[in-house]
């Protein structure tokens, strides 16, 4: 996936960095529903015509709302010069709903056109969601995360509050898919992925034990125990990886040759 953001006020930028961008990821729109875990590329232009571009992973696709991104280690840089540039241009007024617009690669540059609101603009709800969240203090969250919708929790879960990632873990409506994508973000809380670790339905699923014992975030204890539950071939791929933890890969090797 490849999308051109260009983000028309300051304080809609200052509010996506100091809110998804602050943890590694950002919801966007994008014209069609990617593949999970496929890449994105971001080409993400501020307000005064500046150019970052970002790459990472979909982690998430949310009908109707926005596909999530998740970006890696090299993309923090770029991240912390955004928020110095926002830093050094203040903007008083609100952030728009509808900033950043979403332009496909190589167009024209030119503005585009406005869109005719309805009940159908997925984007709008999505940021006014994203909007309402923030707005919230610690407990609302907490209770949002426990009996939120899908949406709610796929946003919470990347919260830069990570007491709130627990809560999300404990909403009643949660499904196995959502915790196996859970499981891969190293934004999440080393206690929210050691209570994923520790869940007996969770735990039997060997995406999300291949996913935590992969997440450098995951306790070393937990991510060792989970390898018991993968099968051998999977075992050897770790044992091959250099993507992993040195512990994990070596004592990969021991499981494979005794």
């Amino acid at each position: 996936m490849e999308l051109v953001l260009r983000y028309r006020s300051w304080s809609s930028l200052r509010r996506d960095c100091q809110g998804q961008l602050a943890m590694g990821g950002l919801l966007v729109r994008s014209p069609d529903n990617p593949a999970l875990f496929s890449p994105a590329s971001l080409h993400l232009e501020t307000p005064d015509g500046q150019a970052f571009d970002l790459e990472g992973q979909v982690v998430q696709v949310i009908p109707g709302q926005g596909t999530a991104v998740q970006f890696g280690p090299a993309a923090a840089q770029a991240i912390a010069a955004l928020r110095a540039l926002c830093e050094a241009h203040p903007d008083p007024g609100p952030p728009d709903a509808q900033d950043p617009r979403v332009a496909p690669p190589g167009g024209s540059g030119e503005e585009p056109a406005e869109e005719e609101p309805g009940p159908a603009d997925a984007s709008q709800e999505a940021r006014d969601l994203l909007h309402r969240l923030e707005q919230m203090g610690v407990d609302e969250k907490r209770r949002e995360a426990m009996r939120g919708q899908r949406a709610v929790r796929a946003l919470l879960i990347r919260d830069r509050n990570k007491t709130l990632h627990q809560f999300v873990l404990r909403n009643p409506s949660i499904t196995l898919d959502e915790v196996e994508q859970f499981a891969k973000l190293p934004g999440v809380s080393p206690d929210a992925l050691r209570m994923m670790a520790a869940n007996p339905e969770w735990n039997r699923s060997p995406a999300v034990c291949r996913n935590l014992i992969r997440n450098p975030k995951t306790p070393l204890k937990e991510a060792l125990e989970l390898m018991n539950r993968l099968p051998l071939g999977e075992v050897r791929v770790l044992a091959k990886s250099q993507h992993v933890r040195t512990a994990i890969q070596q004592a990969a090797r021991r499981k494979v040759n005794s």
